[in-house]
């Protein structure tokens, strides 16, 4: 027995949302059947709803019907290449049970009786038959599933017309290559898709649950931003986040495509998506704006040495007059620090008030301010030192 896994299930990309479709054929119904589910065609007459009673939505011929053609037609196509874990050689039913493996029949084959998969307690495990022509259900056959087997992992794919006649109860995702029947009573519990070929029902039951609604998902705050800051993604409503939170809203620090997934029963969607970047720190690179405020600093700094030299004033390193030479100093501590601690109060409620409002704060724009308070208040203690002259 080969080991199964459910990265084996094929992908139905926009045809997951159809309980009964076909890529290239009629869809009729007759007769009052209840379907569960979005329903449709891509090319052929859609006629039914009424009659029939719909839980769901009809596409027809529309993007959606698209997409899910060709979605379709790679399933089956996948499917095509797994390899058999067993070959059948009787018919299925009889009641026989089969656990997970992959099933194939080398032409033609019919149901009849009752079949159960049995899962053997893993809710994951996988059972995929390979019909290599049209497979048929004789009336009042079943397929019944035990110890945690999923309707959900259970596929059919089927190389010619499908049909499951009356009082019989099918379950499984069905991808034909060819018409699909139910006659009149018949229930499928799945899925019917067809890759070429029509579709009809007569009296059915139809389900696999309705389509979940999608989560719409906001950013609280801008989506780039420096190593360090962050953004809050909210709007999940019931879904999975794309890092696996199930919380309504998440903080996000790190690069990524970030979405929810809402799934209800086998049937899964997306919300929109929100690309966040994060910038390397380039702290070697100043802005624009850093450029300006270095060359303003340096030019007030500039001025103020050589207003100072020519009264005379000396470059030392504590405040006070000088005792020999009767002069001042470039650096007053008394009046520097001060002046410091005022402007690092301001940039602190600063920084604060910004990010109560939601933003992020790169920290290089931290160390830029911090650095122009400490270059502001030199200039400004010199300042003041010509006042008092």
């Amino acid at each position: 027995m080969p080991n199964l896994n459910f990265g084996q299930a094929p992908n139905l990309g926009a045809a997951s949302s159809f309980v009964y479709f076909t890529a290239d054929g009629a869809f009729n119904v007759t007769g009052a059947s209840t379907v569960t589910g979005d329903v449709g065609n891509d090319v052929g007459d859609f006629i039914g709803f009424p009659p029939g009673t719909l839980l769901g939505n009809i596409h027809h011929a529309d993007p959606v019907t698209a997409q899910a053609k060709i979605d379709l037609l790679a399933a089956y196509g996948y499917m095509s290449t797994i390899t058999c874990g067993q070959v059948i050689g009787t018919p299925l039913g009889g009641g026989t049970i089969l656990t997970p493996n992959v099933y194939c029949y080398g032409g033609a084959a019919a149901l009849n009786g009752d079949l159960t998969l049995d899962g053997q307690n893993d809710p994951n495990a996988l059972f995929i038959f390979k019909i290599g022509g049209a497979f048929a259900t004789d009336f009042n056959s079943h397929i019944f599933l035990i110890n945690s087997a999923s309707l959900c992992n259970v596929y059919w794919q089927i190389g010619g017309e499908f049909a499951v006649h009356g009082t019989s109860v099918f379950r499984g995702t069905v991808i034909a290559n060819g018409a699909i029947h139910l006659t009149e009573t018949a229930t499928l519990l799945g899925r019917g898709l067809s890759v070429e070929g029509a579709i009809d029902l007569t009296d059915n039951i139809v389900t696999i649950g309705l389509q979940p609604t999608a989560s719409t998902i906001t950013a609280g705050g801008p989506t780039t931003f420096d190593i360090g800051g962050s953004v809050i993604l909210s709007g999940n409503i019931g879904g999975t986040w794309s890092n696996g939170a199930t919380t309504p809203s998440i903080t996000v620090t790190t690069s990524g495509d970030y979405f929810v997934t809402n799934t209800t029963d086998c049937v899964s969607v997306s919300s929109n998506h929100i690309l966040v970047t994060v910038l390397p720190l380039c702290y070697g690179i100043p802005t624009l704006s850093e450029w300006g405020l270095i060359i303003l600093s340096l030019l007030l700094l500039a001025l103020g040495i050589v207003f100072i030299r020519r009264r005379q004033y000396s470059f030392a390193l504590a405040g006070g007059a000088d005792a020999t030479e009767g002069r001042k100093s470039l650096f007053i501590p008394r009046s520097f620090f001060p002046i410091l601690a005022v402007l690092f109060s301001f940039a602190l409620l600063g920084f604060a008030g910004f990010m109560t409002l939601g933003n992020s704060l790169p920290p290089r724009d931290m160390i830029g301010t911090l650095i122009s308070c400490v270059v502001l208040a030199y200039i400004l203690q010199l300042l003041g030192a010509f006042r008092k002259k």
